[in-house]
């Protein structure tokens, strides 16, 4: 506390802190709270939405012989995977494209922008556009199957017909979308570089490459890493693009651990186990984050330009 506020009168004092008051109760009644609530309604049954019996770690012993829970948790995790690096690398690929071509700036801008507004829609209008884009008798990608005689009106490619790739067809509008994202970020930090370093290593003889792997990627290491993290953030997010691309089919093959406990929530009304799904992914998720924010921080001291 600075000295001058250690001799105000205590109104004064408290008066501060005051402001912070109508924040703190939003966040305790739309943040703490129901996390409270949810890990309370984890041990219990419910009646008529109202819960009834508790039944301590049942739902907990109930979810870990579900062999659905752990499938949804193997997806989940892949997803995230997925999330965190490829958007994050073909924004990548896009930034340095763009900064290092010695394209104008008017067309350098324009591109930025160009491929920055698919990140400006929201995820359900980005699943209904993907989902016309990969309807087997109106889209386009079927579309230009039937032009070049790869398919057949008749026989469409239905690419969210085989549980073997609908996953990783899912996934393509998180790249369309999050590319743009990450190569703003990376081209702003692409423009941090000192121009006298890019300029003395041409002298000593480094090309383009030498250039990227020697000098870019170390100074902008720390800004590829906070991008991991944000998009490994919006990985464990995911429910809405899914929800209206696949609905987590076919025969569960898109269903993570969000889309189940949604399911058990609002289909099956079993609200206990919904709540324990929901403690368990919390539980996943807190891991992870400690677990990489450690990982972080030491390739960052590792790689320190």
């Amino acid at each position: 506390m600075p000295t001058s506020m250690k001799h105000a009168p205590p109104a004064a004092r408290v008066s501060p802190y005051l402001y912070l008051l109508p924040s703190l109760l939003l966040l305790i009644a739309f943040m703490y709270l129901p996390v409270v609530r949810t890990v309370q309604y984890s041990f219990f049954t419910f009646k008529n939405f109202v819960p009834t019996v508790n039944v301590g770690f049942s739902n907990y012993r109930a979810v870990f012989r579900d062999a659905i829970f752990w499938n949804s948790i193997s997806l989940t995790l892949k997803w995230v995977v997925m999330t965190a690096l490829v958007p994050g690398f073909f924004g990548l690929v896009l930034a340095l494209f763009i900064e290092q071509s010695g394209a104008r700036k008017a067309i350098a801008g324009l591109s930025r922008t160009i491929l920055f507004i698919p990140m400006m829609m929201s995820l359900v209008a980005v699943g209904l556009l993907w989902t016309l884009i990969y309807n087997p008798l109106l889209g386009l990608i079927n579309a230009l199957l039937r032009a070049v005689g790869l398919v057949t009106a008749g026989h469409p490619l239905n690419v969210f017909g085989d549980r073997r790739t609908a996953l990783y067809f899912a996934f393509v509008p998180v790249v369309w979308q999050g590319s743009g994202f990450t190569m703003v970020i990376f081209s702003a930090a692409l423009q941090g570089i000192p121009a006298e370093i890019l300029e003395a290593s041409i002298i000593d003889g480094a090309n383009k490459m030498t250039q990227i792997r020697r000098i870019v990627l170390p100074y902008i290491f720390r800004t590829i890493t906070i991008t991991v993290i944000i998009n490994m953030i919006s990985g464990f997010k995911a429910f809405d693009l899914l929800k209206v691309l696949t609905g987590g089919g076919p025969a569960s093959s898109t269903e993570i651990t969000s889309l189940y406990m949604y399911r058990e929530a609002f289909f099956a009304f079993d609200f206990g186990t919904s709540s324990t799904i929901a403690v368990l992914l919390f539980a996943i998720v807190l891991v992870c984050a400690l677990g990489t924010n450690s990982l972080v921080d030491r390739l960052n001291k590792r790689f320190e330009p």
